[in-house]
């Protein structure tokens, strides 16, 4: 059995041009990912066999659905063109700080870096 699951995610950036050259763009998102706010799951089944097997009752076995902190994520990221005239393609680099990865309280603060080139044709 499973209750009612709701959820809750936000993202919010900004991006502006020409900060070095005419041909880039600097970006900045601040995010929340998808985080379990209310739910349980229950089963019944397991409970019956473990009171059953052990003759004695230990109730429903219940799963709280519900993270132990709240995931923050901080982007920054730099995209230009390469080439003279922009076309030998795109070349994006990001910076991320994760806050509570995996919506867990104990894990420690990630920061994550990538480059991405993409061309065209």
């Amino acid at each position: 059995q499973v209750s009612s699951v709701r959820t809750m995610a936000f993202s919010v950036g900004a991006s502006t041009r020409q900060i070095f050259n005419s041909r880039d763009r600097l970006a900045v998102t601040l995010s929340v990912p998808a985080k379990v706010r209310t739910g349980a799951l229950q089963n019944d089944e397991i409970g019956a066999r473990a009171s059953y097997a052990n003759a004695q009752e230990f109730g429903t076995p219940t799963l709280n659905l519900r993270p132990t902190a709240t995931e923050r994520d901080l982007e920054f990221g730099h995209t230009t063109m390469v080439g003279k005239t922009g076309r030998a393609g795109k070349l994006t680099g990001a910076v991320m700080l994760r806050v509570n990865p995996g919506h867990d309280a104990t894990a420690a603060p990630d920061v994550l870096t990538g480059v991405r080139y993409s061309y065209g044709f």
